[in-house]
């Protein structure tokens, strides 16, 4: 698969790969170092059927983020809105990996995970990048569901005034895991967030 996807000559065979990086990634947020990805992963490579155990435990690692075949179409339909901001902040997470070095020289040190419930609280990303000097500076992401009943502008207000209001406390519990890692910036990738 290509590590860079996109364009204006993007066919189809690249939206593919696109869509099996990316349920690649679901499933690694989901499945951990698990057997269950290595078994999700062989199957989707054409390998064999799995045993019923088998299959029943990708179920409870797929199940709260993707719903399952049987389950019946108001469970599904509840699942959307979660299904569609896990997707959005998956692409997000590609996106942000892709561009380490941003156009004004910035490098990217620290890209927080995509969160297994991108619908529960807190915001949905967290980017810290090293400018020249060493000076580390961040950005926090809220992602909004914008429908095209509505204007593009509301949606936007209400992640900004979500962010202005609760930013300090996201930022907490976004940064929080980071500084347990050992390992110090030292503007060649990532490494542990220095907290102060």
């Amino acid at each position: 698969m290509h590590d860079v996807i996109g364009g204006l000559e993007a066919g189809r065979g690249d939206l593919e790969d696109a869509a099996q990086m990316i349920a690649d990634d679901a499933m690694r947020i989901r499945c951990g170092d698990s057997s269950a990805l290595v078994n999700w992963r062989s199957k989707r490579d054409g390998g064999p059927e799995h045993s019923e155990l088998a299959r029943r435990v990708i179920e409870v690692f797929v199940a709260p983020s993707f719903g399952l075949p049987v389950d019946d179409a108001d469970a599904l339909r509840d699942l959307r809105d979660h299904l569609q901001g896990f997707v959005a902040e998956l692409l997000w997470s590609r996106l942000i990996r892709e561009h380490s070095v941003t156009a004004d020289a910035r490098t990217l040190v620290h890209a927080s995970e995509v969160k297994g419930d991108p619908t529960g609280p807190g915001g949905d990303g967290l980017v810290v990048y090293a400018v020249k000097d060493g000076t580390l500076v961040f950005r926090l992401w809220e992602i909004k569901k914008h429908t095209a009943s509505g204007h593009v502008s509301a949606t936007i207000k209400r992640a900004a005034d979500q962010l202005a209001k609760h930013g300090p406390r996201y930022l907490a519990m976004l940064t929080g895991p980071g500084t347990k890692h050992p390992g110090q910036h030292d503007g060649h990738g990532p490494g542990r967030l220095p907290v102060r």
